[in-house]
């Protein structure tokens, strides 16, 4: 897998309003893998420097590693805590949030200038939005360019610009939250028992150099797209140079780089790259992707079994396990609390509820517990069954009353 975790929370929804603390991952078919879940208190700076660090003991230090998230500041002092050497980015989708552009002109400037992979077009994009919105580039600058933008990332972070695959599992959890915990984490469990046994059967046995769906599907539209691209050669077989209709880029085969960055940035080959190979007569260039890319990988990657954890009545209890209590859920909110009764104007009375149901005071029918008694007749004639030439039918109840002189009545 790539190394790349993109991390998250989302609020429980149940008795105890707890925080659901998720890290995922990115195989080479472009799909999401839960890494790693947990439960805390809330969103704070020891909640997520714990989920970290029991992180940090299975995967261990992890080299070139790139962690994407919102901008909290309890998880960029988590990060920087427990991975010191990794690149922290932040998520392009909620600074698009926290920078308020309204209009698709300007969301779309804001989407070029993160997305642009050379400086020259950042700076063109970024001069652009500082010249209608000057408040939102004094904000993006201050965030840290190499935060959020592409094009001055000083570490790689794989073409992955948003934390949506960690909100696309927040998603799926949209109403597991509200089941206790331990039913939210077997559900977890099911989910990745799920998920690895349907990529085990899709990449059982697969070819050793070819690449995932994903991928191809990728390299076939910039293939297309470079096909009246023109290529003249530096260095035969080494160094080329490929005129797209808009720019100059320079090749090199053996260094796996391009100018336009993209090569170098997604693992996959670019157009230039391509153009290349239409010239120098190649038609398998699977070589030129990453490795991570190829269905071998995906095979290593989910060839790892789940089970189920069992009845809870066959469990093997030691002795030294300590007893869960009630989490503590001691923090407070900020302001003022809120009051759930209406503040009244001056001058005004109050106004007496009163239950059309019982008649007291203080409450209204819909929240009444009183007991009505029920209303009696004095008789009621009972259901009886009758018998006239072998067919029988019914008679309902009807309740009614009479004097007592009917009772001398013939």
């Amino acid at each position: 897998m790539r190394p790349l975790i993109i991390i998250d929370a989302a609020h429980l929804k149940g008795t105890y309003e707890g925080t659901n603390l998720l890290a995922v991952g990115m195989d080479g078919n472009n799909q999401i893998i839960p890494i790693a879940t947990g439960v805390s208190q809330g969103e704070t700076g020891p909640s997520w420097t714990w989920f970290l660090s029991k992180l940090k003991e299975c995967i261990g230090e992890v080299p070139n590693l790139s962690i994407i998230s919102d901008r909290h500041a309890s998880i960029k002092s988590a990060c920087q805590a427990v991975f010191p050497n990794a690149f922290h980015g932040y998520c392009c989708r909620h600074l698009l949030m926290n920078c308020k552009l309204k209009g698709i002109r300007l969301q779309c400037l804001f989407w070029k200038m993160c997305k642009a992979y050379l400086p020259e077009d950042f700076n063109m994009a970024i001069n652009e939005l500082g010249a209608t919105r000057p408040d939102v580039y004094h904000k993006l600058t201050e965030a840290g360019v190499e935060k959020w933008s592409r094009a001055y990332c000083p570490s790689d972070r794989y073409n992955y610009m948003t934390s949506n695959s960690a909100e696309s599992i927040n998603s799926l959890t949209r109403d597991v939250r509200k089941i206790p915990i331990t039913n939210l984490m077997e559900w977890y469990r099911d989910l990745v028992q799920r998920w690895y046994c349907e990529r085990q059967e899709k990449y059982r046995d697969a070819p050793l150099n070819e690449l995932s769906d994903w991928a191809i599907t990728k390299i076939t539209k910039r293939r297309q797209k470079s096909v009246n691209w023109i290529v003249g050669a530096i260095d035969r077989y080494i160094v080329y140079h490929v005129d797209d209709r808009r720019r100059m880029h320079t090749v090199e085969l053996y260094s796996g780089t391009c100018t336009c960055r993209k090569w170098q940035l997604s693992g996959l080959p670019c157009g230039h790259v391509l153009a290349v190979c239409r010239v120098m007569g190649l038609t398998d260039f699977n070589h030129l992707a990453k490795g991570w890319f190829r269905r071998k990988a995906l095979e290593g990657t989910y060839q790892e079994l789940v089970y189920p954890v069992g009845e809870d009545s066959s469990w093997q209890r030691p002795n030294y396990l300590q007893v869960v209590k009630t989490p503590l859920m001691d923090k407070k909110l900020a302001g003022r609390p809120k009051r759930k009764a209406r503040i009244r104007s001056q001058g005004e009375e109050p106004v007496l509820v009163r239950c059309g149901r019982c008649g007291a005071c203080g409450h209204n029918r819909n929240s009444c517990r009183e007991t009505i008694p029920q209303k009696k007749t004095r008789y009621s004639q009972q259901e009886h069954s009758y018998s006239e030439q072998g067919h029988y039918y019914s008679q309902q109840a009807m309740p009614f009353s009479f004097e007592a002189s009917d009772l001398n009545d013939p």
